[in-house]
């Protein structure tokens, strides 16, 4: 598989800046009002990858959804 397939959620970010988010030092949210992240693709999935992002609470909030895997 070559680059992103039709409905994938696209996210660009550098190295530095993911760095900062894992170690907790820069949330997800100031990230991207920073530019320092970016999404490309579809607006439902980009929300839900936010709140997955956000805190414990926002993520109880969010409904179930089935996993699904693709073949490579």
């Amino acid at each position: 598989m070559k680059g992103p397939q039709r409905g994938d959620l696209v996210v660009v970010t550098a190295e530095a800046a993911l760095e900062e988010i894992v170690s907790h030092r820069l949330s997800w949210e100031r990230a991207e009002e920073l530019g320092l992240v970016r999404f490309y693709g579809d607006p439902v999935q980009a929300a839900r990858l936010r709140a997955l992002a956000a805190t414990p609470a926002a993520r109880q909030q969010l409904p179930a959804q089935p996993r699904t895997t693709r073949a490579d």
